[in-house]
C-alpha cells in the first residue's frame, strides 16, 4: 500500500549578502521605468506562417471562434476561451482558459503563471492516499478570477491591494491558470495505471507548454506589443515563468523585460551524487512531463541551456538577455516546495514517521541546494536575488502569496516590496540578499488571518 503522509495541500487552497550597495542612494536616484506614461503601439503582431510552424508553433483561435474578450473592457477580469485546435488544454482533457485584465493608455504587461503543485505519477496526478498532487484536476471552473482563493493569491494580481503598492499595478494584466500538473512546461500525454492494481488507468494530459504557447498566440493577434513586460509566478508558476520566459520575451518583443520567479526553483542537479538534492526528481518529472524535446528545443538558441541540467535555465537566460532584470526568490525554511522536491525520492524522508525529524531532513537538503542556487546566480550581474528566512503563512511557501508583509529581511532593513522596487529600477544594479538570522523571524506573532489559512492548508510549522 502507498505510505500515508501528513500532507499539506497545494497553494491553490489561497484565497551572499550584497551589502556593498547603498540602497537608499540607489533608490533616491531611481527612475520611475516603471509608472511612466508610455505611448501605445497601435501595431498588433500578426503571426508569420514560421511562427506557426516547428515544434512548439504559435496556433491562434480559429477566426469565426467566439472567445468571449471584449477589447473596450477595461479594468475587469476576461475569460478568454482557447479553441483545441491550438493545442491547448487541461490534465483532463477540458477546455484550457485563461484571463485578462485590460489597462487603459499603456501597453505595458503583466503575465503570472498560476501556483498549485505538481504531478508525475498515478497517485500524484490522481491526488489520492495522502500524496501531494497538482491544482484543478478536474479543469478551471468557469469565472476563476471571482474565486476567493485565485482573487487574493497574490498583489500581482490587484490594481489597489489593501497593502503592498508595485510599479506595474497599472498595467494590462494576463493570468495563466495550472490545470497540467507540469509546472506550465510538460508536452505529453500519459496512461498512468494504478501500482497497486486498484485503481483504473487514467489519462493525464501534460500540455502546459502546449497552454503557454496558445495564450502567447493569443496575445500576439489581440494586444498591442508591450513596451515593459513583467513576468512572474510563484511557486508552479515561478517554475513557468522561467521556463517560458525565452518564448514569450522573443515572441512578444518588449523593449524592457523583467522577471520574478518566487519559490519556484529549478535547482543546479547534474548528477546523482549527493551534492545536487534535486536530481531524482529532475529525472522523473523530465520523463513524465515530457521535457526533454522543449529542452532541446530551446537549447538551439539557449545556449549553454541542457537538459542533464535544467539548473542550467539561469546562465543561459543570463546570457542571452544581458539588459534584461530576472530576479528570484524563496524562504530558506520553505517546507512546500522542499517536500514536492525530497520527499518521495529520498527513502530516509519517506519513510520518517517523525514530522520533526523529517522537516529537519528536508530544511537540510533545501539549504544544500539553496546554497548551490546561489552560488549560481552570483556568476551574473543581471539576476538578482532575495533569501528571506521564515514566515508562518503556508509552511513558508512563496514570498508573494497574500502580500509582500513578513516576506522582508530583517537583518538587512527590507522589505520585499524593496526588492521589487529595485527589480523595476533600471538605473540601479539588481539586489543580491540573504537573510541568515534564524531567531527574529520566529519571535514574530502569527496572524489571525495567516493562522486560518495554515488551518485550510493542513500545515502546522
Amino acid at each position: 500500500m502507498v505510505l500515508q503522509l501528513s500532507k499539506w495541500k497545494t497553494l491553490g487552497i489561497l484565497f551572499m549578502p550584497f551589502a556593498l550597495i547603498d540602497y537608499a542612494a540607489a533608490n533616491s536616484m531611481m527612475v520611475d521605468y516603471a509608472k511612466k506614461q508610455l505611448s501605445i503601439s497601435n501595431r498588433i503582431n500578426k503571426l508569420t506562417v514560421e511562427e506557426q510552424q516547428g515544434a512548439f508553433p504559435l496556433i491562434a483561435n480559429p477566426e469565426n471562434f467566439n472567445d468571449s474578450f471584449d477589447p473596450k473592457r477595461f479594468g475587469k477580469w476576461q475569460q478568454v476561451e482557447l479553441h483545441p485546435y491550438t493545442g491547448a488544454t487541461c490534465g483532463n482533457g477540458s477546455p484550457y482558459k485563461f484571463y485578462v485584465n485590460l489597462s487603459k493608455g499603456t501597453t505595458n504587461l503583466s503575465i503570472n503563471f498560476e501556483p498549485g503543485g505538481a504531478c508525475w505519477d498515478y497517485p500524484s496526478c490522481k491526488g489520492e492516499n495522502g500524496i501531494r498532487g497538482a491544482r484543478n484536476i478536474n479543469g478551471i471552473p468557469n469565472n476563476y478570477m471571482n474565486k476567493v482563493q485565485t482573487a487574493y493569491l497574490t498583489p500581482f494580481l490587484y490594481r489597489n491591494h489593501y497593502r503592498d503598492d508595485f510599479p506595474a499595478q497599472d498595467w494590462t494584466q494576463v493570468f495563466l491558470p495550472y490545470c497540467t500538473g507540469d509546472v506550465h512546461a510538460g508536452d505529453r500525454t500519459v496512461i498512468y495505471k494504478d501500482p497497486e492494481g486498484e485503481g483504473k488507468p487514467y489519462v493525464w494530459h501534460h500540455r502546459g507548454i502546449r497552454n503557454a504557447r496558445a495564450v502567447v498566440a493569443w496575445i500576439r493577434e489581440n494586444l498591442s506589443q508591450p513596451e515593459q513586460m513583467l513576468t512572474t509566478g510563484c511557486s508552479a508558476g515561478g517554475n513557468g515563468a522561467i521556463i517560458n520566459y525565452h518564448y514569450l520575451r522573443r515572441d512578444l518583443q518588449p523593449t524592457y523585460s523583467y522577471m520574478l520567479n518566487d519559490s519556484g526553483p529549478v535547482f543546479n542537479a547534474l548528477d546523482n551524487s549527493n551534492h545536487w538534492k534535486s536530481y531524482p526528481a529532475h529525472l522523473s518529472i523530465r520523463k513524465s512531463w515530457g521535457l526533454d524535446p522543449l529542452i532541446d528545443e530551446l537549447s538551439q538558441e539557449l545556449v549553454g541551456l541542457t537538459k542533464q541540467n535544467l539548473g542550467s535555465f539561469y546562465g543561459a537566460l543570463a546570457d542571452y538577455y544581458p539588459e534584461d532584470r530576472l530576479a528570484y526568490s524563496h524562504f530558506r525554511e520553505d517546507l512546500i516546495y522542499s517536500a514536492y522536491s525530497y520527499e518521495r525520492f529520498y527513502p530516509e524522508i519517506y519513510n520518517q514517521s517523525d514530522k520533526k525529524k523529517r522537516k529537519k531532513l528536508l530544511h537540510k537538503y533545501w539549504y544544500q541546494d539553496t546554497d548551490n542556487l546561489i552560488a549560481e546566480l552570483d556568476k551574473y550581474g543581471n539576476w538578482g536575488y532575495f533569501f528571506p528566512q521564515y514566515r508562518g503563512l503556508a509552511g513558508s511557501h512563496c514570498t508573494t502569496i497574500l502580500e509582500f508583509t513578513n516576506s522582508d529581511i530583517q537583518e538587512a532593513g527590507l522589505e520585499f516590496n524593496d526588492f521589487v522596487d529595485n527589480l523595476f529600477n533600471r538605473s540601479s544594479p539588481l539586489l543580491k540578499q540573504v537573510e541568515y538570522d534564524g531567531t527574529r523571524d520566529f519571535q514574530r506573532p502569527v496572524s489571525w488571518l495567516y493562522r486560518i489559512i495554515n488551518i485550510m492548508m493542513g500545515v502546522n510549522d
